[in-house]
């Protein structure tokens, strides 16, 4: 960062007015953006590790300039903040944001730049990054044949379970809910009895702390149908749909909310892929292969 201050001064400049004028929550975050970029520099080019001994890597790039590692960063922050504004990024998809700059930055070393001015053009758009991942996706992971979709069909329901026990753990843990929606700093506490059967709530204005179940003078029967209610406001959109999702789970009822349904695709989509691996550039039939007819004899038998 220092030496991106001094040796690029113009461009520094730019990017930090580029973001402090913006006032949106769409600007980069310099300082956190570059800790995780040299993280990633390190990690990439493998500062401090053994020479792989196995594989041809070489960067004749970094014996270009005095100072290679500091010009590298500088470029990389700049491709970065790009990127950050073509995706119209904010603080939670800062993840997302390093995956593509890591493809990025290891698509142009792939092609073995000889100057670092080589590789900063090779640098690809956040755009191209999408491209790619698409077709390679399309290619090898995304397969719609019927032995994936019984696949799918197999596993569908493991996931679902696995979601739903999280949802519990989570009203288990408990959440503190504002006691009224104007903000008068009055919270409940409310967490789910192990048993599953019942909620229990009480006043609990401690940020910084969880209160034992012993502390939670009130109880509600989540199976109880006596006309009481228990009326929350939600502190957070995800902790209202994680709560929906809780109760309706307790109750037998399929997960409605957007963030199950995102969950569970999201999980069933990494299972597909791992449970693929072992047939990665096979290509799987559209139709299960016909079962041969009998032998006319079992006359026979191998032999080691």
């Amino acid at each position: 960062m220092y030496s991106f201050c001094n040796h690029h001064a113009d461009q520094y400049r730019k990017l930090i007015l580029e973001n402090s004028v913006r006032g949106d929550e769409h600007d980069c975050p310099f300082a956190s953006a570059s800790i995780q970029l040299v993280k990633l520099i390190v990690d990439i080019v493998r500062i401090g590790e053994e020479p792989l001994l196995d594989k041809d890597r070489y960067y004749p790039m970094f014996f270009t300039h005095d100072n290679p590692l500091e010009e590298f960063f500088s470029i990389t922050i700049l491709h970065l903040n790009k990127t950050w504004q073509e995706m119209r990024a904010t603080q939670e998809d800062f993840s997302k944001v390093m995956d593509v700059t890591r493809e990025q930055i290891n698509s142009s070393l792939a092609k073995m730049p000889a100057t670092l001015e080589e590789f900063k053009q090779q640098l690809k758009s956040y755009g191209e990054v999408q491209k790619a991942w698409a077709e390679e996706a399309k290619s090898r992971g995304e397969i719609k044949g019927k032995a994936v979709d019984e696949l799918k069909r197999i596993l569908l329901p493991d996931i679902e379970d696995l979601v739903r026990r999280q949802r519990l753990h989570y009203i288990s843990e408990g959440t503190r809910f504002p006691k009224s929606k104007d903000k008068s700093g009055r919270y409940v506490f409310v967490k789910l009895n192990p048993n599953h059967k019942t909620l229990f709530y009480g006043d609990w204005n401690e940020e910084s702390s969880l209160p034992p179940i012993e502390k939670l003078e009130s109880k509600y029967n989540i199976y109880a149908e006596n006309g009481k209610s228990l009326d929350l406001v939600a502190p957070s959109q995800l902790s209202f749909d994680y709560w929906t999702d809780a109760i309706n789970a307790l109750l037998g009822r399929p997960l409605s909310s957007k963030e199950a349904k995102e969950d569970t695709e999201k999980i069933l989509s990494m299972e597909i892929k791992l449970r693929l691996l072992d047939i990665e550039g096979l290509d799987i039939p559209e139709e299960e292969p016909e079962i041969p007819s009998s032998p006319p004899d079992y006359d026979f038998n191998f032999q080691a």
